[in-house]
């Protein structure tokens, strides 16, 4: 895979997977060459296979309300894509103790990612808060 290749050009909508499981190891390494260190987790399912999840930039998860532990169960929401010629899971949504932290968003754009035009973010990362009285899942911005 050569640089000039993006995590967003890898991300299929239509390829999109469900994992339920425990979080067995977490890792940080550039996902691609020339990138900035992400975050990576391997996450052992129910099934029980063992899943690699490209999760995303370490300095934008260290700013999230949402740790990510060994041994914590997880549900993760993303693409099936292959890096470096491995099976890996994009991930667009992490739920972990009743929270759902918003990692990209339906097209694979990654949330609080500088916008097109380079003036900060072209979106607030989101923390999905478990459901308000209503019936209504609400969201608070996260920094």
């Amino acid at each position: 895979m050569t640089p000039s290749i993006s995590m967003l050009s890898l991300y299929d909508a239509t390829n999109e997977h469900t994992v339920h499981g425990k979080v067995v190891r977490v890792g940080t390494r550039p996902p691609l060459p020339g990138m900035a260190s992400g975050i990576e987790l391997q996450v052992q399912t129910d099934e029980p296979t063992t899943v690699q999840v490209h999760v995303g930039p370490e300095w934008y998860l260290e700013r999230q309300a949402i740790e990510l532990r060994e041994d914590e169960a997880v549900q993760v929401t993303g693409a099936r894509a292959e890096v470096d010629g491995q099976p890996v899971l994009l991930a667009r949504t992490i739920t972990v103790d009743g929270l759902t932290l918003m990692v990209r968003d339906i097209r694979g754009s990654r949330c609080g990612a500088p916008s097109a035009a380079g003036a900060g973010p072209s979106r607030a990362g989101r923390m999905l808060r478990p459901w308000d009285n209503a019936g209504q899942a609400s969201a608070a911005p996260l920094h």
